[in-house]
């Protein structure tokens, strides 16, 4: 016969635990957004408001293809430079020892990241 386990939480009270703390965090990130907007806001208010009314009125994206552009125009610099200068004190010759590679390799998560957040609308 199996001893039941008489120090189980039961489920109803880990539910209302979650909930509670989800409430409780909901509150402070509430208020922490607050203190920051009330910190901040009339500090940084007056530089970056004329630059949002700006930006407005033009073609929202402009800043995500600029970005990728940039992004991709290093990538692609990076092989203008020769094998030699960069790879100076490499342990190896093969490609995995190349650092124009390990650039590109570094560089995609940015990219990947602009492209899912991007606002093409």
């Amino acid at each position: 016969m199996a001893q039941e386990n008489s120090t189980a939480i039961p489920l109803s009270f880990i539910e209302k635990a979650s909930a509670s703390f989800g409430k409780f965090m909901d509150g402070v990130s509430t208020a922490f957004s607050n203190w920051i907007t009330a910190v901040f806001k009339p500090i940084l208010s007056p530089i970056f408001d004329p630059i949002n009314a700006f930006l407005n009125t033009h073609y929202l994206p402009w800043a995500t293809i600029c970005s990728l552009g940039l992004f991709i125009a290093g990538m692609a610099w990076v092989f203008t430079l020769k094998r030699q200068y960069v790879n100076l004190d490499a342990p190896g010759k093969g490609p995995l020892y190349d650092l124009r590679l390990w650039t590109i390799v570094s560089m995609m998560p940015h990219v990947i990241v602009y492209l899912y957040f991007a606002r093409w609308s």
